[in-house]
């Protein structure tokens, strides 16, 4: 008997351990988080005495509204208790009075079916847990059904991003985010919008994106949710739009790098233009990429205008910001990348037959004080990296080309081993070699002369050169010892028919010279008041400077002529003219006719008649009459 009532005893127990109930909490999603899901476990009560069960919430309520829930048996809507007991399954509704951050106990008592919630305001703060959705719920799309924010970055950082698409008629798009079910306002995030989207709110006031004020149309919403017990530090919202209009676009490669770039855009022209940006500059233009064009890397600043029917641009100016740097008014097309700025990529090319390890190349413009050089100081930019085979290429990025070029060795200016090429003139495309000297042909006792590639030294050569200046109409030749290249001078054969010239270095200008140098292209006008041109002619077997009264074709390369703002005394006899300096070992000035007439000519060059005692100048040689 006793073995029989232990094993009821047993029996009854298991019973009521089988048949414990079990009381959960079901309602609205923004109130429980299961959008009335009695299978959620989460939402179950936990039992405090025989008869009371209850469940504690922190959740984010919003004043005024009605959050309605009841509570079930078993996980099953066949029991189901409301707040009034007679009335089997009707609803609770719960409402605050102030938005924010509640602790919320529902108590129910499972012998008089009784169902009640208590509410404590927490304020800002937040549960320190894991979030596991995330929605944006507004008038936009409905407040009942979200959009929901899915995790990105590869499901790492708790970075939450989401899209929402507006309608072009709407003005104000209120909304909130709902992390785990709870709703959040405006004070517990950190915000970052752009200015005047989102005015400043209580905590229970709504989130308001502003179509009318930015005229955007498609929003991107990216949450980002780092855990806190305070939401004000726990979420960073940035929102950021995109216009969904037709956009007018151009681009502009910042060639001059620029710190700052404008574009400053405009129709019509004089009075009636109308501004689209503002007055000059216009708006200022931000970094969207880079380009490679020639072989050089450029930033790329892009121009958008979003469009209406009116309101295309007819013209544009690059700018920095300021009148001095700008580019001239460019025709508005779009989508055009304009490369208005960027400099000319040059080349030249040396063929290395002195074979040096190292070979630089020294640019300038200008000579003597007035030079500028290029790409530093001496010996220059290193190509050794650019060789093939012999040849080495030298690049240069510049709005013009250089004017003169040396290739050396990389050695110091004042190193006993330098080696360099002679002073030439910067030819596009050009192969240097290394030229030791140049070889000149006279046939007549003068002639003009011009060197394209290289500059020459005439110090100890038979052959002498001169450059030419104009005084009290007359010509005023002066020896030079060095030419530069593409300079013309006049050349005095003094006997010689051919000699070799070195190449010349660290040749300065000839300041004040006369001479144009021909280049086989460009023919020499007639002469007019203020402009007068003279070549080098013999007439009746006078070889003198002769007016040009009519144009010339592009004489021979390589030749030179006499240009002048004043005319000559005698155009007819130009040989009358000539007046020789800086020839003599003496020091003495001396003045020379062109050619051998037995006439005789003071120091002045003034033709005398009757000489009497003095020094005179017969057929170009000093006569000294006692």
């Amino acid at each position: 008997m006793k073995k029989l009532f232990t094993l009821l005893t047993m029996l009854v127990a298991c019973s009521a351990i089988s048949m414990a109930e079990t009381w959960t909490i079901a309602g609205a999603n923004d109130l429980l988080g299961s959008n009335w899901d009695v299978s959620d476990e989460n939402n179950d009560m936990t039992q405090q005495d025989a008869n009371v069960w209850t469940l504690t919430k922190t959740v984010t309520l919003v004043a005024d509204v009605e959050y309605a829930y009841k509570v079930v048996k078993d996980h099953s809507w066949d029991v189901n208790y409301g707040k009034d007991r007679a009335a089997n399954g009707s609803n609770v509704i719960l409402t605050v009075g102030e938005s924010g951050n509640y602790e919320v106990t529902f108590t129910f008592n499972s012998s008089t079916h009784m169902l009640s919630h208590e509410c404590v305001l927490k304020g800002g703060e937040m549960p320190n847990a894991t979030i596991t959705s995330v929605e944006i719920r507004g008038s936009f799309t409905n407040w009942e059904n979200g959009d929901a924010i899915v995790l990105s970055n590869g499901g790492e950082g708790n970075v939450y991003t989401g899209t929402i698409d507006l309608s072009t008629t709407l003005e104000d798009a209120p909304f909130k985010f709902l992390p785990n079910g709870n709703w959040l306002g405006y004070g517990q995030l950190t915000f970052d919008a752009p200015e005047g989207w989102l005015p400043t709110q209580t905590v229970s006031e709504n989130f308001v994106l502003k179509n009318s004020t930015t005229g955007y149309k498609t929003y991107t919403v990216t949450a980002t949710w780092t855990p806190n017990p305070g939401a004000s530090a726990g979420w960073t919202v940035t929102i950021a739009g995109k216009d969904a209009r037709p956009m007018h676009t151009a681009s502009f490669v910042n060639g001059k790098a620029w710190t700052k770039v404008y574009a400053y855009a405009w129709q019509g022209d004089g009075g009636d233009a109308v501004k689209l940006n503002g007055t000059y500059p216009g708006v200022e233009l931000t970094k969207s990429g880079t380009t490679t064009i020639n072989e050089k890397e450029y930033d790329v600043y892009t121009y958008t205008l979003a469009s209406n029917t009116t309101n295309a641009p007819e013209k544009i100016i690059f700018s920095d910001g300021t009148e001095e740097n700008k580019t001239a008014d460019l025709i508005f097309e779009q989508d055009k990348q304009y490369t208005v700025t960027l400099p000319t990529m040059y080349k030249a090319y040396f063929t290395n037959s002195k074979g040096w390890e190292t070979v630089s190349v020294y640019t300038w413009n200008g000579n003597g004080e007035s030079a500028v050089a290029l790409e530093g100081a001496w010996p220059g930019k290193d190509i050794t990296a650019s060789k093939d085979g012999d040849t080495y290429t030298y690049k240069y990025w510049g709005w013009s080309a250089p004017e003169y070029i040396i290739f050396n060795n990389g050695k110091a200016s004042d190193a006993a081993d330098k080696e360099q090429t002679t002073d030439a003139a910067f030819v596009n495309g050009k192969t240097y070699t290394f030229v030791t000297s140049q070889t000149i042909k006279i046939s007549k006792e003068f002639a003009t002369y011009s060197n394209a590639d290289y500059a020459l030294d005439f110090t100890e050569s038979t052959i002498k050169a001169y450059k030419a200046t104009v005084s009290d109409g007359k010509v005023l030749l002066t020896k030079v010892n060095k030419v530069p290249a593409g300079v013309g001078v006049l050349l005095q054969a003094n006997g010689k028919t051919s000699e070799e010239i070195p190449t010349a270095t660290d040749v300065a200008s000839l300041d004040g010279n006369l001479f144009v140098a021909t280049d086989g292209t460009t023919e020499i006008t007639a002469s007019a008041e203020g402009s007068y041109n003279y070549v080098l002619q013999t007439n009746d077997g006078v070889q003198g400077f002769y007016n040009v009264t009519s144009t010339i074709a592009a004489p021979t390369a390589g030749k030179a002529y006499l240009h002048t703002t004043t005319a000559l005394a005698n155009e007819v006899r130009a040989r009358e003219a000539w007046i020789f300096t800086g020839g003599e070992t003496t020091g003495i000035n001396t003045v020379r006719e062109a050619v051998n007439d037995n006439r005789y000519y003071n120091l002045a060059g003034q033709r005398v008649s009757q000489p009497g005692r003095g020094l005179y100048i017969v057929n170009g040689k000093k006569v000294v009459i006692k």
